[in-house]
């Protein structure tokens, strides 16, 4: 282990290249759900070797912990800092999810049959907009756009962060790490039962702390050795696969999958970036796009579906190869053409000469 001077702001390919590799795990296991469901009509197709591929989502919940501690810098004890975060959250996170949230309730609208969990409900449909966790008709905690649940723990994160960040370092952080064991301990001891507080309740926001903690290390200029690192993700691939094999709740998942994703990124962060190649740069073009494909897979393997079954290939391995690099290229277009545009208009909208929010994760 050596400590090198911390540079705060800086650019990190090794978290972009992450970030990729945290929502192509998602595409993956969603793809993978497809044959499981029989949405894709040709047979089944298991993964050969037990790998935790849902821990994507708990890698990014890591990510967020760590890129709001690291960009924020030395901006604590200050509500004007806190103020500037949140509406760089918003400019990044909320046009996207309102875009594909429309999207997702028109195709229930529209085609019911062909849209899982069709059913909805007007209040379930207008607090998901609000990033607000609501039963929807069946009973279950998830917006209209299923991926969005994790967009419900991020907001959340996002505003304890901010009230963090009114307050000096030390003791911002001393509030947030207070106010996420709180709420854990409310969840736990008083099993508040109302649906955005059993929500928000859940352990599962630990995985934010470990990312902060993260960033911690990475601020002090903590870096490891390539020996620690490669063991360090391979520790946490193993970790992860035997938990792949075991039935854990999901009270327990930042255990079972926080504590793998933690090894995971401090082996990719906590070291020096990667060489640059043609690889290292595409890697880098997806990490940018991760959040488009995080929100646009479904559509595009609902999409390459519905083709693979008229054309009448029957192949899954075929399938799943052609319908993944679908999803990604279709993101990265998402990214460059939908989702960058979208983003300059929301920051001319609400910063109104602030600087740039293009640079938050």
């Amino acid at each position: 282990m050596t400590i090198e001077g911390a540079r705060p702001r800086a650019t990190l390919a090794n978290v972009e290249i992450l970030r990729f590799v945290a929502a192509f795990l998602v595409l993956v296991e969603h793809l993978l759900h497809a044959f499981e469901r029989g949405y894709v009509h040709t047979g089944a197709l298991h993964s050969p070797v037990p790998v935790l591929w849902r821990s994507g989502v708990d890698i990014f919940f890591v990510i967020s912990g760590f890129i709001m501690l690291h960009v924020s810098g030395n901006s604590f004890g200050s509500t004007a800092s806190a103020k500037d975060f949140i509406v760089r959250r918003i400019i990044r996170v909320v046009p996207m999810y309102w875009l594909f949230t429309s999207l997702m309730v028109a195709a229930a609208l529209a085609l019911p049959g062909r849209v899982n969990n069709a059913a909805l409900d007007p209040a379930h449909v207008g607090l998901s907009y609000l990033f607000i966790p609501w039963p929807r008709p069946d009973g279950q905690l998830l917006p209209p756009l299923g991926p969005g649940w994790t967009l419900n723990f991020e907001m959340f994160f996002y505003a304890v962060f901010a009230i963090g960040l009114c307050f000096r370092r030390t003791a911002g952080l001393a509030l947030i790490g207070g106010i996420f064991a709180l709420a854990i301990l409310l969840g736990r001891v008083f099993g508040l039962g109302l649906g955005p507080f059993v929500f928000w309740t859940q352990p599962i926001i630990i995985e934010f702390l470990f990312g902060i903690g993260l960033a911690a290390l990475f601020g002090r200029g903590i870096r490891l050795g390539a020996l620690a690192r490669i063991g360090l993700i391979a520790a946490g691939v193993v970790l992860g696969g035997y938990a792949e094999l075991q039935d854990f709740s999901f009270g327990t998942r930042w255990l079972w999958a926080g504590v793998p994703s933690l090894m995971i990124a401090a082996g990719v962060i906590l070291g020096p970036e990667l060489p640059d190649s043609r690889l290292r740069r595409w890697l880098i073009v997806g990490g940018g796009a991760s959040y488009a494909l995080y929100l646009s897979h479904l559509f595009s393997l609902k999409a390459m579906g519905i083709v693979w079954q008229k054309i009448g290939i029957q192949s899954s391995l075929g399938f799943l190869i052609v319908a993944g690099t679908a999803a990604v290229l279709g993101a990265v277009l998402v990214h460059l053409y939908v989702e960058t545009p979208m983003i300059r208009v929301a920051r001319r909208l609400l910063t109104r000469g602030q600087r740039d929010a293009s640079t938050s994760p």
